[in-house]
């Protein structure tokens, strides 16, 4: 996502004819939006990219949901069978 965004970011403001240097991917999400503004596709959560040292921010959490998925679930299987019990007296 973050290489992607970036990309798109470069793209759009050399087709804007605006002059690129690599220091802008720095720019934080109100800039790039000022020069651009195209916020859906080049936006990056603050959560994820550190914008001064142009660095992914490694997550707190990081599930592998397709594991998750595709574990063995844990089964019980019960079989319960019941006789006897109060007869009802018909009169």
């Amino acid at each position: 996502m973050i290489d992607g965004r970036n990309n798109t970011y470069r793209d759009l403001v050399q087709n804007s004819g605006k002059t690129w240097t690599d220091a802008m991917f720095s720019d934080d999400n109100a800039t790039r939006i000022a020069k651009v503004g195209n916020a859906a596709s080049v936006s990056i959560p603050t959560d994820f990219y550190d914008f001064a040292n142009q660095k992914l921010i490694t997550p707190k959490y990081n599930t592998d949901w397709q594991d998750e998925l595709y574990r063995n679930a844990p089964v019980n299987r019960h079989n319960l069978t019941f006789s006897g019990g109060p007869t009802a007296s018909v009169t």
